[in-house]
């Protein structure tokens, strides 16, 4: 059984433990004293704007991070090495597998035509 003091002091050297956490994690809190000194040069609105480029860079750094490990990594540790799953070898034996024959093939130079008015200059239109 812990007496009064005893407890008083285990209270309090976890209070410091809790407190000395809290100041690391708060330096480790990415540009802080850089944004700091943003504001107080150039006004609020200017750290706000560096204050979400700063949550763009967490958010991509998250991202990041999920898309190593949910894609990336599986790959590179993948017992057969299968980067691309959407590639199948067709055997020369199958005849007419690289063939494609347009059924209207009036339709494809009108879409062609749209295509060509739609994202071409105007200056260079005939």
């Amino acid at each position: 059984m812990l007496t009064k003091y005893d407890q008083g002091r285990l209270f309090r050297k976890r209070a410091r433990f809790i407190q000395t956490v809290k100041e690391r994690l708060s330096s480790l809190y990415l540009w802080k004293t850089d944004i700091h000194d943003i504001e107080g040069k150039f006004g609020t609105g200017i750290r706000s704007y560096f204050s979400f480029l700063r949550f763009l860079v967490l958010l991509n750094f998250v991202i990041f991070l999920l898309m190593f490990t949910l894609v990336t990594l599986p790959t590179i540790i993948s017992k057969h090495q299968v980067v691309n799953t959407t590639y199948a070898e067709v055997p020369s034996s199958v005849v007419g597998w690289n063939q494609y024959e347009c059924p209207n093939p009036k339709a494809l130079s009108i879409f062609t035509f749209v295509f060509l008015f739609l994202f071409s200059d105007a200056s260079t239109a005939k």
